[in-house]
């Protein structure tokens, strides 16, 4: 199994969830983390107080600031 930036650790988390990947949800806050997830084919989101400034985040399906205001919910 390769490491992020590759998909393959979201790819065996999904297999093991028995799950297919359009259907999980990853938070990241980092760029290789949100191309590991967009590789799985998996809604990203990028989780930074800063993700505006950061455009290794723009990537992302999805941009927060913080996961305070939003449960896993919001994103179904």
């Amino acid at each position: 199994t390769d490491l992020k930036p590759a998909a393959d650790p979201y790819l065996k988390a999904s297999d093991d969830l028995t799950i297919a990947p359009d259907r999980c949800i990853g938070f990241e806050d980092s760029a290789s983390g949100v191309t590991a997830l967009n590789g799985a084919e998996m809604l990203s989101v990028a989780v930074h107080p800063d993700h505006a400034d950061r455009p290794e985040l723009q990537q992302a399906e999805v941009r927060v600031s913080s996961l305070a205001r939003h449960g896993v919910g919001s994103y179904a």
